[in-house]
C-alpha cells in the first residue's frame, strides 16, 4: 500500500509488533478519515494493556518514521471469523 507517496509493507509492521513482549498478536491497516488522508492503524492483542507510546517508542528503533501507526487499538484477542 502506498501512504503520502511511501511504499508501505504491513507485514513488516505487524513482524515488528509481535516481536514486543506485551503483544500476542498483531494486524496492520490503512485508515482514511473524513477529508480522505490516509494513516496507519495497527490492531494489537495483548494480555494487558501496552502504553502506546510504549510501543511507539518500540517501533521507531526499528522502522522508519513513515511506517509507524498513527492509531492503535488494543484488544484482549482477535476474533477470527
Amino acid at each position: 500500500m502506498k501512504i503520502r507517496g511511501y511504499c508501505i509493507e504491513p507485514g513488516e509492521i505487524v513482524r515488528q509488533l509481535i516481536t514486543h513482549e506485551g503483544v500476542k498478536e498483531s494486524y496492520v491497516m490503512m485508515h482514511r478519515d473524513e477529508a480522505g488522508q490516509a494513516s496507519l492503524c495497527a490492531y494489537v492483542a495483548v494480555d494487558e494493556e501496552v502504553q502506546i507510546a510504549e510501543l511507539t517508542r518500540y517501533l521507531k528503533e526499528v522502522l522508519s518514521e513513515y511506517m509507524i501507526p498513527a492509531h492503535f487499538v488494543q484488544w484482549r484477542h482477535f476474533l477470527l471469523l
